[in-house]
């Protein structure tokens, strides 16, 4: 069994989540809706990371099997910090509104990866600035190509 963090990358066309939100928003020149107050913290781990920690489990299968492992991202945030790393790694503004809508949200969700680190010798590798970067592209490319 795996537990991943929130998953980000090319790809991803559920709009209602953060980091495909942020990338239509900045693609269509709109305002991004956040629904929560902003402060909620989550993983945000690249997609390709995700792959690779499978690829680990299928490596060492015969002596995991059975075994449950969280691949999470070596650093969380909350929305409000992941759209100023958005900002940053893009050289872009992201507009965005606070809602404040959300109910019985929890505040601290992060997952704890040192067991896929001892026993896979897995480790989250991507840097969030080139993720979000080739986030970005494929969004802007296969998206949002004509706006």
């Amino acid at each position: 069994m795996t537990r991943f963090g929130n998953v980000f990358g090319p790809g991803d066309i559920y709009f209602s989540r953060v980091i495909p939100g942020v990338m239509k928003a900045i693609c269509q020149k709109k305002v991004f809706k956040i629904r929560s107050n902003g402060k909620f913290v989550r993983d945000y781990i690249f997609v390709k990371d995700v792959v690779n920690g499978y690829l680990a489990i299928c490596k060492n299968f015969n002596k995991v099997k059975g075994e449950v492992f969280n691949f999470g991202a070596k650093k969380s945030f909350s929305v409000l910090q992941l759209i100023k790393q958005i900002e940053k790694s893009l050289k872009i503004k992201v507009k965005y509104k606070i809602l404040d809508t959300e109910q019985n949200e929890i505040p601290y969700q992060s997952l704890d990866w040192q067991k896929a680190k001892k026993t896979l010798n897995w480790q989250p590798k991507s840097k969030f600035s080139q993720a979000i970067k080739t986030t970005f592209n494929w969004y802007k490319n296969y998206c949002f190509k004509n706006e």
